[in-house]
């Protein structure tokens, strides 16, 4: 899991800015050659605190997460019960 925790915590970033920042309330911005994620972020929607932008590629999230959850699964067959390794043969 840990080559994906960066991706994690980028989507973890780009989620919380949506919830919790009223500045994305009117950003409507759209990629040139292909779809993206846009999020402005502003800590604590405090003027006073620094805003950070993200951008990513559609294409992107949908590749990293689809690498994320086949790295999961695979974890989670690693973990099966002995019982279910046997039947499994």
């Amino acid at each position: 899991m840990v080559p994906h925790l960066e991706f994690l915590r980028l989507l973890n970033d780009i989620s919380n800015a949506y919830k919790h920042s009223f500045v994305n309330s009117e950003l409507m911005l759209v990629g040139r050659d292909e779809p993206g994620v846009y999020a402005l972020e502003l800590k604590w929607n405090d003027l006073a605190n620094q805003t950070g932008l993200y951008n990513i590629r559609v294409r992107e999230v949908v590749m990293r997460f689809d690498a994320f959850f086949q790295s999961a699964l695979e974890e989670l067959r690693k973990c099966r019960l002995p019982h279910q390794a046997l039947s499994a043969a």
